[in-house]
């Protein structure tokens, strides 16, 4: 964790020095989407519950290093449904959990030329850390907790466009895709046979200066 941060603090000081930087403002609903695998035997009937739409914010940071590439991050805070269903004698019975998370990503962002005056594309791909601050079981079996992992990795892909507004001022809009890459289950007996796993897609738009 602490050798993360060091690169992560690296190249921010880095580009902060050497490149154009802009900061803004995000935010984007998104579908919160579970998906859950089983390995081998499956008694409980356990699959994934519903989706539910949920939303992050938080500001951001694109440190140009050439004209049409750039460096991103930021902080945001993201909010999750955790969903699963399993079957018991009176029939499906859905679980979910709301979890909030403080997410920092470390992403690459591809800008086009002008597509038409002051307005470009722009394509994102990376990673987000994803920290879990809390969580909340609205719904449950007997008996059950929740029981998140304290922290995830994610992929983070994404495309819009950029208007130029002015000089320093820039709006943007697009679609973002966040999906959990480790197993979310915080208890390490049953993350041996279930795998449960969080994703986003959602709309994103905001302001830069």
């Amino acid at each position: 964790m602490k050798k993360f941060f060091s690169v992560l603090l690296f190249f921010l000081v880095l580009n902060t020095v050497s490149a154009q930087v802009k900061i803004g403002l995000r935010v984007a609903p998104h579908v919160s989407i579970t998906s859950v695998s089983v390995d081998g035997n499956n008694p409980s009937g356990v699959s994934a519950g519903d989706a539910g739409l949920r939303y992050s914010i938080g500001p951001i940071v694109d440190a140009f290093f050439s004209d049409n590439y750039a460096f991103s991050s930021g902080v945001w805070f993201t909010t999750r449904v955790m969903s699963t269903k399993s079957q018991t004698p009176t029939g499906k019975v859905e679980s979910k959990v709301n979890a909030q998370y403080v997410q920092i990503p470390v992403s690459i962002k591809l800008f086009t030329n002008e597509i038409s005056d002051d307005l470009k594309l722009y394509f994102q791909l990376g990673s987000t850390l994803d920290l879990l601050i809390d969580q909340k079981l609205v719904d449950a079996l007997p008996g059950q907790t929740a029981d998140l992992r304290s922290f995830n990795v994610g992929l983070l892909v994404g495309a819009g466009v950029e208007y130029q507004m002015g000089t320093n001022t820039s709006l943007f809009g697009g679609f973002t895709y966040n999906r959990g890459l480790i197993n979310t289950i915080g208890d390490s007996k049953i993350r041996e046979s279930i795998q449960v796993n969080s994703s986003q897609i959602g709309l994103e738009i905001g302001i830069k200066f």
